[in-house]
């Protein structure tokens, strides 16, 4: 069977998964109780956003339906509602915040390298 990567998951990879753990250090403020980590969070937020997804019942369902693919990415199983709710208010939105700006930060500097690359 051939391999392949979804474009959701070229996004996701992106922004290293070390620059992640580097940022949930910097934002976590010990907050270590928690059992589902910022990884696994802005994963899930990644996957909402690129879909366009409005309510936590559309997330939880999303994350069902795409949970083989989510496996691979870290995400062992479906983040529920109210845990994904609880996250989103209990933490700062700092650590949402920088990791998109990070990840928009490399998305540049990977074109910017393609360009480079390309003749003409």
């Amino acid at each position: 069977m051939a391999q392949y990567n979804t474009v959701f998951h070229t996004l996701a990879k992106i922004l290293p998964r070390h620059e992640i753990d580097r940022l949930d250090r910097k934002y976590s403020q010990g907050d270590r109780r928690r059992k589902t980590s910022r990884y696994v969070q802005f994963i899930v937020m990644l996957m909402a956003q690129i879909l366009g997804l409005k309510s936590l019942r559309e997330i939880e369902q999303a994350q069902k339906s795409k949970q083989k693919r989510l496996y691979h990415l870290g995400v062992k199983s479906p983040v529920s509602r109210s845990a994904l709710s609880r996250m989103n208010d209990e933490r700062s939105a700092d650590f949402l915040r920088m990791s998109f700006s990070r990840c928009c930060s490399h998305a540049r500097h990977l074109r910017q390298a393609h360009n480079s690359n390309c003749p003409g």
